[in-house]
């Protein structure tokens, strides 16, 4: 059981199972734990679509204004035994002088260990996003922030054989993706959609997965929730 549920996570992470990890960097010095559920949409038969239930808890660290350092714990997986993580650093290369939009980059390494020494994987991954706030409405004593962020993130499989014992013939993925981010003090909710592998036939595989394209990738809905502590008030 445990070898089957490894090799579907392997293949649901074609289609990448985890949202946007911090294209907006923290403060110096500030803290982050966080929180993340739901994935790729799929068919399930005699029911409805519905996204996967995919979830994760995670940390982040301000080293400076423009370097968050992060880790993930995917905790669905370690509900069947696997142990999955994703770490990784968020980089601030652009930012405008009334810090109301930037540019971020975010290298990543995925990795996921199973019962043995082969089922273990790493997947390097490289995000690029831009962010935009939008006006809100601000109230007394209340700080509210709302964020527009749009992106997409490269994937590399470099294996030479995929989980089932197939070649592996596509060892770069790409994903887009879009959300917001509603801010208020210290707690933010995230809401991302994400348009996966758009390239790919998501025919004749284990999932059934729903895309806008029909035949070609997959839809992710993913939503996240963030609590930071020290740093700027």
């Amino acid at each position: 059981m445990i070898r089957v549920v490894f090799m579907l996570l392997l293949m649901g992470i074609v289609f990448s199972c985890a949202p946007t990890r911090f294209y907006r960097t923290l403060d110096e010095g500030e803290h982050a734990i966080s929180a993340n559920v739901l994935g790729p949409v799929i068919n399930v038969p005699g029911v409805s679509p519905m996204p996967i239930p995919l979830s994760a808890l995670g940390y982040g660290y301000g080293i400076k204004e423009y370097v968050t350092v992060f880790g993930n714990w995917h905790t669905t997986a370690a509900a069947f035994n696997v142990w999955q993580f994703d770490a990784g650093a968020s980089f601030r290369v652009w930012q405008n002088t009334q810090k109301t939009m930037g540019v971020s980059i975010a290298p990543v390494a995925n990795i996921m260990i199973g019962k043995t020494a082969s089922d273990f994987r790493l997947y390097p991954q490289l995000d690029m996003n831009y962010y935009i706030n939008y006006p809100v409405k601000q109230k007394e004593g209340k700080f509210r922030r709302n964020d527009f962020f749009v992106g997409f993130d490269n994937w590399f499989d470099l294996y030479n054989m995929q989980a089932h014992g197939e070649p592996n013939a596509v060892k770069w993925l790409w994903n887009t993706h879009v959300g917001t981010t509603f801010t208020r003090n210290r707690w933010s909710v995230q809401v991302e959609l994400k348009l996966l592998a758009p390239y790919l036939s998501n025919e004749d595989i284990v999932l059934d997965y729903v895309s806008p394209l029909g035949n070609r990738g997959a839809m992710g809905i993913y939503i996240g929730i963030v609590r930071t502590l020290g740093g700027k008030k």
